[in-house]
């Protein structure tokens, strides 16, 4: 006869439920990211990095920080993975980041590669390829010497048009329009902020970040008897779509009422220049938001 612990089968349903909120959170923040050009190899530098800097600040004993081999316990990462981490991190912040992404390097060969550019510096007009035994540079040739052999030249091609990166001329040559790679799924994109503006992203992210630590402080304040952050939304699943405008009035007009009275209360009770030095002060504040569509990381088409 088989015997269950139930211990360990309520941890497992407790881990498939924290796995699959993730997943659509994960989810969300890398549709994002996809939509502006950060790919897998520099996201998941980011993600390492981070949780070997967490786990050493946030879960020393005595607060000092984690050593090396509890934070591999901590993280499931090899010790020399982490060692590596701390030593790139130590001679530049950013350096584990900085992983070549193969699309901008075949941009990067149009523009300064010795074979891709005129007498001035600037991009040459390149055909798709060029004849065996004939001379010249093209648009394959660049492709194989800049990704390395791992990128089919007509793949590269079909994206970069897509993007906007490339155009072909009447003549059938193939024209580079800027050095700069971004993913581009709209046919409306240039009208769009969040492909060309990192400062909405910033913006963006920002707000998201708060949102996560009032969830962080509701889950594991230290102490339980502090009062939980307002953590709330208003949503209904069957809202007619004729009272969409009339909803954004509302939340438009109510939400710029709340935040104009809360960014008074703040001002009134700010740490003011001829205030005392001495007296305390922390970032207060509140965020609002919209919300429209399913709750899901993958839009449904329509």
């Amino acid at each position: 006869m088989i015997i269950f612990d139930d211990n360990f089968s309520n941890m497992d349903r407790k881990k498939s439920l924290i796995k699959s909120s993730f997943r659509q959170l994960l989810g969300a923040i890398i549709r994002l990211a996809v939509r502006n050009g950060l790919n897998y190899l520099e996201f998941s530098a980011i993600c390492k990095s981070l949780y070997v800097d967490i786990a050493t600040k946030e879960f020393g004993i005595k607060g000092r920080e984690t050593n090396i081999s509890r934070v591999s316990l901590i993280t499931g990462l090899d010790r020399k993975e982490i060692k590596h981490i701390k030593e790139l991190k130590e001679k530049d912040r950013d350096a584990n980041n900085q992983r070549p992404d193969k699309l901008a390097s075949v941009l990067s060969h149009w523009f300064d590669g010795e074979y891709y550019t005129d007498d001035k510096g600037h991009p040459i007009e390149l055909p798709f390829a060029v004849e065996e035994g004939d001379e010249g540079s093209s648009f394959s040739q660049l492709v194989h010497s800049a990704g390395g052999g791992s990128l089919a030249p007509i793949t590269v091609l079909r994206e970069f048009k897509r993007s906007k990166v490339v155009e072909e001329t009447e003549s059938g040559l193939l024209r580079v329009l800027r050095r700069d790679y971004i993913p581009n799924y709209h046919a409306n994109a240039d009208l769009s902020p969040e492909f060309i503006n990192p400062d909405a992203i910033s913006h963006g992210s920002s707000m998201l970040v708060d949102h996560i630590n009032t969830i962080f402080h509701n889950l594991y304040r230290e102490d339980m008897r502090q009062s939980a952050h307002l953590d709330m939304r208003a949503t209904d699943p069957s809202v007619k779509l004729s009272k969409i405008p009339e909803f954004y009035k509302l939340v438009d007009d109510l939400g710029m009422d709340l935040l104009d009275q809360v960014d008074q209360w703040l001002e009134e009770n700010s740490v003011k220049d001829a205030d005392d030095k001495t007296e305390s002060s922390i970032r207060l504040g509140v965020g609002v938001y919209s919300i429209e569509g399913e709750n899901t990381t993958v839009k449904k088409k329509t």
